[in-house]
């Protein structure tokens, strides 16, 4: 009975399988970049030096945005102020745009206001240089959209800059905006780029669409370097929490998704790399630096490029996971999960005559996986899968060390989502709806109980060697 120990391959070769079957839009070839992270970084340091912090006021506003529209018209753009009342606060909105050769539309904003309590270099001056810079990057290209370029207003005070930007554009431009891309925090050398799209789950409350998964499926393959959905270094879990959880979080793009718009936004700041100096005095351009906004800046100038190719993104599925730029649709991951599950059937059914406890144990870690082929439940996948994955190997190992370091190996996923969910809940407001948390926790608590089962080993396993002989 030993060789069960292969078992653990299947899934493996599921998830090879998934991913080479995974949709991965190619994009039109974006060529050569022309973003110069330099010079934007002088903007940066002049919107800084000129205001510094950059709080929500009537008049202050409509100088700042002023100020900004002015340096684009002085580069022969087309740009003007937007002033009006949004939800009773008067703001005022910068905003340019790159006409294209079609009626359709993409938008790309990033807001110019800062918290009180600092400068607002990186929060969000990084944005507005980024804005700078990305019209100077596609003044010449022959474009298809038009591209429209908006620092708004009253970001930090609950969107009422956004709010008029939509209305400014009209409902007509706007049932012809084919994507959004919002800009937030660009320039901090400590961070990785990282694009974070709406969780599902407030996506459909507060506008009754989500993202799909092509707009940054298309925009991680144009990148000239990875740039992961959620999160740098744990994308995964990262993407299993978030969706299908809720989230009181975001930027100036929900309200885009809110009309409908398919959204997301470009930043390098996450959950494991969180800017220190986030709304602080200490919030400064000595911070950051150019050659970190240069990244974020390509990456822009790639995935409007790219964008800039295709004409509706809505039809695209929106059950699904990013792997770098592979999409990883509920067709994948019930393959995977059937996988997994139906060799523990397998051994439920050989194990019963002679081990019962065995036999209930491979039906525990098989229970969550049946449930994960059926509907999407990426969290209670993450936490499943490495039970039922190692159920084999623990159950047929002999040494009891060995079986116990392979059981907490298959645990780690479970303390990993604890932990995640946890810092989500106290720092992002993220919320678990009652559906998304019973099935998960009852997935760890079916896969620890079988992994329990396992631990024990096969009939006639030892846990150590043999006496020797007495002589």
């Amino acid at each position: 009975m030993r060789r069960i120990a292969w078992l653990p391959v299947l899934p493996l070769v599921a998830i090879l399988i998934a991913l080479g079957t995974s949709r991965n839009p190619a994009p039109a070839a974006a060529g050569d970049l022309r973003f110069d992270g330099a010079r934007a970084f002088g903007d940066l340091e002049a919107l800084v030096a000129q205001f510094g912090p950059r709080p929500t006021h009537p008049e202050r506003s409509r100088v700042v945005a002023a100020w900004i529209a002015d340096r684009w018209k002085a580069e022969g753009f087309q740009a003007r102020v937007s002033t009006g009342l949004a939800d009773g606060r008067r703001v005022s909105n910068a905003i340019a745009m790159l006409p294209g050769a079609t009626d359709r539309f993409l938008v790309v904003l990033g807001h110019h206001d800062s918290v009180m309590a600092g400068p607002g270099a990186e929060d969000n001056a990084s944005a507005v240089a980024a804005l700078f810079e990305i019209a100077r990057a596609l003044r010449d290209r022959p474009l298809r959209h038009t591209i429209v370029l908006a620092a708004t207003d009253a970001e930090e005070t609950g969107g009422q800059g956004a709010d008029l930007l939509i209305a400014d554009l009209g409902r007509d431009r706007i049932l012809r905006t084919d994507a959004c891309v919002g800009l937030e925090m660009l320039a901090w050398p400590g961070g990785a780029p990282v694009l974070h799209a709406l969780p599902r789950n407030y996506a459909l409350d507060v506008a009754g669409v989500s993202t799909p998964g092509t707009v940054p499926a298309v925009i991680a393959r144009a990148a000239p370097e990875h740039v992961p959905l959620g999160d740098p270094a744990i994308p995964l879990l990262a993407q299993s929490l978030t969706r299908g959880a809720r989230v009181r979080t975001g930027s100036d793009d929900v309200y885009f998704l809110r009309e409908g718009v398919p959204s997301l936004f470009l930043s390098r700041s996450s959950l494991s790399r969180f800017y220190p100096h986030y709304h602080k005095p200490t919030d400064t351009p000595d911070r950051l630096s150019p050659a970190a906004l240069h990244s974020s800046g390509r990456i822009l100038e790639s995935a409007l490029l790219a964008l800039d190719a295709r004409d509706d993104w809505r039809d695209g599925p929106t059950d699904y996971l990013l792997w770098h730029s592979s999409l990883l649709t509920q067709r994948h991951l019930a393959g995977i999960s059937i996988s997994a599950a139906l060799p523990l059937a397998v051994l439920a059914l050989v194990f019963r005559p002679r081990c019962r406890r065995l036999a209930f144990g491979a039906a525990l870690a098989a229970l969550p996986l049946i449930s994960c082929s059926l509907r999407f439940q990426p969290l209670a996948l993450f936490v499943a899968l490495p039970h039922a994955a190692l159920w084999p190997l623990i159950a047929s190992t002999r040494p009891r060390w060995a079986r116990f370091a392979l059981s907490t190996l298959a645990t780690l996923p479970t303390v990993l989502a604890l932990a995640l969910g946890t810092a989500g809940t106290l720092g992002f407001g993220l919320e678990l709806p009652q559906v998304a948390a019973i099935s998960s926790l009852l997935a760890a608590a079916f896969a620890s109980a079988g992994t329990l089962c396992a631990a024990r080993g096969l009939p006639g396993t030892v846990s150590a060697a043999p006496a020797e002989p007495r002589g």
